[in-house]
């Protein structure tokens, strides 16, 4: 198995797909323009920052060109491309880059990759065959297709330097509602105790009115009933238990939907422990349990992030794509077995949760795209991004700089005033509340992805359950 083998059905040379159409139970969620606006502008200027998920985009590109699949491109074949092409930027040095760096932003990548002609050389892309070497036999085929698929490069490098703010923004859209949808749709599965297959998920994005839907739904004819079970408890606030409680509904779930998706959208604390120990730097605030992972982390791999010189998590992210490079192999030569456990120890060291990690990118069984193409399409950070500093929504604050604001505003009424109306369907009795400001424990670190570390660690805070 050479793992290069993807099926595909066809008609009549063309691709097709099977369809099953059946009715079932679900929700519908439809993305505010504000939410979706705030994440795209992180990612499709040329001033960001030159990272992991600017490779992305250039890989999600690539899949998507008809031109590029007629000549048989694969996902495969752009992986070991941009391994070769992280290797070749670091190697080779410009007026604005030097020589065994990173470029600082998308502009100086793109403009190293396509505007000062330097092709990846064969003997760099030969050294990255034998990172995933399977046979001696397939070099020579496989040198044949990264040559083909820079072929195609060249003859579209005017149009990505030209168009690359829409290229970036059709990853954007198609990412952000990816990997949105899978969080949703994990968070229904977790809710309802059932297993992650039992749900699905389907997203739309109308280019037109910038509206950014999402579909969530039992995985079966009729549905399953998790979906209906997640929408009778879809958020339960403090006052609403407080008046079941009164009208004798004891048997309530201890969690909400709400509470779940809440809690899986907050920053990957392995991020946050990858990060301090990269920096070398643990605020205080931060969990003991979490503390001493970061000094094993530090014990472990200090030495080979200090001799590339890593200075964050993101920089981490794009020595991995080139730890081939880092063997000692020389290009054009065979791996030896001593370099090869060289390379197993780097991709330990250098595998870090930048923009997305095994922890919070999402279950690949459920994942609307494939494995081999999940990675292309899915992006913890966008979520991240797009939500921002939760203690600057409505409704959050943090734990420790916020704390006499939120000691003072306890069980005050809500700024809208919102009086509850119960009543009870079979007794008739009726019950009217106030909706409350009520603290909600934690909720994960208020940390942003990328972030320097801050000298206090806080938490956020959910202090209205309603606005």
């Amino acid at each position: 198995r050479s793992n290069n083998v993807i099926l595909q059905p066809f008609k009549n040379g063309h691709d097709i797909a099977f369809v099953d159409n059946f009715s079932t139970s679900g929700f519908r969620f439809l993305l505010n323009e504000e939410f979706v606006n705030k994440g795209a502008s992180g990612f499709i200027s040329r001033t960001n920052p030159f990272d992991g998920t600017t490779l992305q985009i250039i890989s999600f590109w690539m899949l998507s060109q008809p031109e590029f699949k007629n000549q048989g491109v694969n996902s495969f074949l752009v992986e070991a491309y941009i391994d070769a092409l992280v290797d070749e930027v670091w190697s080779v040095g410009t007026e604005n880059v030097p020589e065994n760096a990173f470029p600082r932003t998308t502009e100086e990548f793109l403009d190293l990759w396509l505007n000062n002609g330097h092709a990846v050389d064969q003997q760099r892309l030969q050294l990255r065959f034998e990172q995933d070497k399977v046979a001696d036999d397939l070099l020579e085929g496989y040198l044949e297709d990264l040559q083909g698929l820079m072929g195609l490069i060249g003859q579209s490098s005017t149009y990505i330097l030209g168009n690359w703010e829409q290229i970036a923004h059709n990853w954007y859209t198609s990412t952000c509602g990816n990997t949105l949808g899978l969080m949703v749709a994990e968070s229904i599965a977790e809710f309802a105790g059932v297993q992650t297959t039992s749900i699905a998920y389907t997203f739309d994005w109308n280019a037109e009115s910038n509206k950014l839907e999402i579909l969530v739904f039992d995985n079966e004819a009729e549905g399953n009933g998790a979906c209906d079970l997640a929408n009778t408890y879809f958020a339960m606030p403090i006052s609403i238990q407080d008046i079941a409680q009164h009208l004798g509904e004891t048997n309530l779930p201890s969690q909400s939907l709400v509470d779940v998706i809440e809690r899986r959208a907050a920053v990957c604390e392995e991020h946050y422990i990858h990060s301090a120990a990269i920096q070398d730097e643990i605020p205080s605030g931060t969990k003991q349990s979490d503390q001493k992972e970061i000094e094993e982390l530090q014990y472990r791999y200090r030495q080979t992030w200090d001799e590339l010189n890593i200075q964050s998590s993101s920089e981490a992210g794009l020595h991995f794509r080139r730890r081939f490079a880092e063997t000692g192999a020389q290009h054009g030569e065979a791996m030896n077995q001593e370099q090869r456990t060289k390379m197993l120890d780097l991709e330990l060291a250098l595998d870090v949760c930048a923009q997305s990690c095994p922890s919070c990118k999402g279950d690949d069984s459920l994942n609307a795209f494939p494995t081999h193409l999940s990675k292309y399409t899915t992006n913890r950070s966008v979520i991240d991004v797009a939500l921002g500093a939760w203690h600057e929504r409505e409704g959050y604050l943090r734990s420790h700089s916020d704390r006499a604001f939120i000691e003072e505003g306890s069980g005050h009424p809500v700024p809208s005033g919102l009086v509850w109306h119960i009543v009870h369907p079979q007794t008739g009795m009726t019950v009217m509340h106030n909706a409350v400001r009520y603290p909600s424990p934690p909720i994960g670190y208020a940390f942003r992805r990328g972030q320097e570390m801050p000298d206090v660690l806080e938490l956020n805070t959910r202090i209205m359950d309603v606005i």
